[in-house]
């Protein structure tokens, strides 16, 4: 990924022509599909080398021309789909195209490239380049302390920070805007050793996803395909597990809840997969201190503060049938989602329990024609921003178990195994179109892009 990023650097830098990037800052203690709740966002033009930035917080007069996803309405009571939602898609191309499409409707602004951050993204490059005197605040910001600062001055400080201009949400959380300022400042000082070191935070931080990466330019976007960082959904060849865990509790305790999966595959003579999945998500409570701006499940009509409430994805690939399931809250029809099967439900995990969601699926014998039926690949893809305690997952085939136990996975977990080269028949499956990434189509299931209306 790093050598790839190399290959950028000129169009990155704007060096023939200026070049613009919505940078989103999400916050992964509310976790969101693509790595946390957008707080704030960045516009940052690029010219020749030198950089610009325009920062906005989330507090902004909406548009509402737009209904949310269904979900979202139903459980949150939300009026419309607003930019500070547009990460809802874990197929990051389509949260891409949503987020540039959001923004332009919402701050009529409208951009070539769209890199989303999660707080450790920013710890990471932070370590790289070492540590920051902030005179703005009068702070030494390093990678250890960035995020907890970032938290106080947006939530707990007594004033909204230094600069005047903007509404209050933009100048509560303007802290990270002016630490981007100065890391960019910077950049133009740092040593050959220390630029290496960032481009090395860059590379790992885009390979656990918390630097997500969009380009509209064609040849810039087939780059990072080819550097599998384009983290995009993908449940095409071979099997597929991604489990996405969407905060919908208005809180900010995702630090505190653990989730966990076994995922136990049989395959059968015939090569179909018999597939039992078990999710598990424990709610340690969370400190006292979490309890301002916290409201609990459905705005705190079904829950406390510290109760934790999920609108659960988990997608697997195309062809898959459910047989059973259990454990939900309340669970939603499953659909085609990004060329696969999404399956869903909403969980509400009171604080000091766990929730077990059981699914029994069967997944047709088409996984196995990229290997001609000599090889069973799994992909479990991480969620950008969430910590899962741990993925177990056993495989029987032919008389024959193998079990692998991953514990705090932190990047995609692949897994392969040799099996025995029998007959198979690929059944027929229908071909869905692509997620609707402008106005008037489906996104996934339970999500529509509707044309903006009157409303607005």
């Amino acid at each position: 990924i790093f050598c790839r990023l190399l290959a950028l650097a000129p169009a990155l830098l704007g060096a023939e022509r200026p070049a613009s990037y919505l940078v989103v800052y999400q916050n992964s203690n509310e976790l969101r599909a693509t790595g946390g709740f957008i707080g704030s966002a960045s516009v940052l033009t690029v010219r020749r080398g030198v950089a610009s930035q325009l920062f906005e917080g989330s507090g902004i007069v909406d548009n509402y021309s737009v209904p949310p996803p269904e979900p979202v309405a139903y459980y949150n009571g939300e009026p419309a789909w607003l930019f500070r939602d547009s990460n809802w898609s874990p197929d990051f191309p389509t949260t891409a195209a949503l987020e540039r499409f959001f923004y332009a409707l919402d701050f009529h602004h409208t951009v070539s490239n769209i890199v989303n951050v999660t707080p450790q993204a920013v710890s990471a490059l932070l370590s790289a380049t070492g540590p920051m005197y902030v005179p703005e605040y009068r702070q030494t910001v390093t990678g250890a302390n960035v995020e907890h600062l970032a938290d106080f001055y947006a939530h707990w400080a007594s004033t909204p920070g230094p600069s005047t201009s903007g509404n209050l949400d933009t100048r509560k959380k303007q802290f990270i805007g002016i630490v981007a300022r100065h890391v960019l400042q910077q950049v133009k000082t740092l040593s050959v050793r220390t630029l290496i070191d960032l481009g090395q935070a860059v590379g790992t931080s885009v390979e656990h996803g918390d630097l997500l990466l969009n380009f509209r330019d064609p040849s810039l976007q087939s780059l990072i395909q080819q550097a599998a960082a384009s983290h995009a959904v993908t449940p095409r060849h071979g099997d597929y597990l991604y489990i996405v865990n969407t905060n919908l509790s208005y809180n900010k305790i995702s630090r505190f809840v653990h989730l966990s999966s076994a995922y136990d595959v049989h395959v059968r003579p015939d090569r179909w997969l018999d597939a039992r999945l078990t999710v598990r998500i424990h709610n340690v409570p969370a400190p006292a201190v979490y309890q301002r701006d916290s409201l609990g499940p459905e705005a705190g009509r079904y829950g406390n503060w510290d109760d934790y409430a999920t609108f659960l994805r988990i997608y697997t690939p195309p062809g898959a049938q459910l047989i059973d399931q259990s454990g939900w809250t309340q669970p939603w029809s499953q659909g085609p989602a990004y060329g696969g099967t999404m399956f869903s439900g909403y969980l509400i995990v009171l604080h000091g329990t766990t929730r077990t969601v059981h699914l029994h699926y069967v997944v047709p014998p088409n996984v196995f024609r990229a290997s001609h039926g000599k090889a069973y690949t799994l992909l479990v893809p991480h969620q950008p921003g969430s910590s899962p305690d741990a993925i177990h997952v056993m495989l029987q085939h032919d008389g024959v178990r193998s079990t692998w136990n991953v514990l705090h996975p932190s990047v995609d977990v692949h897994i392969s195994a040799q099996i025995e080269a029998r007959p198979f028949q690929p059944i027929p499956l229908p071909r869905y179109p692509p997620p609707a990434t402008s106005p008037g189509g489906w996104v996934e299931p339970h999500a529509f892009l509707a044309p903006p209306n009157s409303r607005g």
